[in-house]
């Protein structure tokens, strides 16, 4: 599978999207429960509040704010 379509790297392009978005507060936020022990994908759920599984609501995410313009 192209890696452009790897859910690894779809996370890592949505949470560098998100960063840049919402920048230092969200940054602080991740840290801040990172620091706590949480993985990266449920840091970035609950700072955004995002329900259900972190890893498939991150990927929903890069589904809807990253397709492609037409």
């Amino acid at each position: 599978m192209p890696s452009q379509q790897q859910s690894a790297y779809r996370h890592l392009l949505i949470e560098h999207y998100l960063l840049q978005l919402h920048g230092e507060s969200l940054r602080k936020q991740v840290i801040s429960l990172k620091n706590q022990g949480y993985k990266t994908e449920p840091a970035f759920a609950m700072a955004l509040n995002l329900e259900g599984d972190p890893y498939l609501a991150l990927l929903q995410l890069a589904d809807e704010l990253l397709k492609p313009k037409a």
